[in-house]
């Protein structure tokens, strides 16, 4: 099992001070597996004042990692 830990940061001054954001994540899975690091849902519907003026909208987007022995 590999265990990976995740911790991206960013940093940036606003009136003389540092403004610091970060997220941290842990992921587990074995060598050799795609394992997902996060993404995006997202359904959007829009409707307008016609009889048939809707539209619908469903997007995902993720992002794998795979760890592999050398």
């Amino acid at each position: 099992q590999v265990i990976l830990e995740i911790s991206p940061q960013q940093s940036r001054i606003i009136n003389g001070e540092i403004d610091t954001f970060g997220l941290n994540t842990v992921l587990r899975g074995r060598v050799g597996e795609w394992i997902e690091l996060g993404g995006l849902d997202q359904n959007r519907t829009e409707q307008g004042s016609g009889i048939a003026n809707t539209f619908a909208q469903v997007e995902k987007r993720s992002v794998f990692i795979k760890i592999e022995k050398q």
